[in-house]
């Protein structure tokens, strides 16, 4: 069975990235600690989910600066189309689905 991912193999794995991407992900990872502060919140009181909408939400906030020469609907609708993709397959490889993968 495959080690279930942490919170410090994100954190490793933004460290890794470099340039527009890494400085997105670091963004990400700082909007996201904000808010979990200011609700009371922390990482182990989110399901899957739960953190899929919260790294949407914080995603859709962080890009347009992480690519400010970009289109920025055009940004918005990749993010829309990947995350979107990324919701179904967690939806899909849930313990509670009862989808045939």
């Amino acid at each position: 069975m495959p080690k279930k991912p942490t919170v410090e193999d994100l954190e490793e794995f933004c460290d890794k990235l470099q340039g527009p991407m890494g400085d997105m992900f670091h963004a990400l990872y700082r909007v996201m600690g904000r808010r979990m502060a200011e609700r009371g919140l922390k990482w182990e009181d989110f399901n899957s989910q739960a953190m899929l909408d919260q790294f949407h939400s914080a995603m859709l906030e962080v890009a347009p600066s992480a690519f400010p020469d970009a289109d920025p609907a055009e940004v918005k609708n990749a993010l829309e189309s990947v995350l979107a993709s990324v919701k179904l397959e967690s939806a899909v490889n849930s313990p509670s689905s009862n989808a045939i993968n």
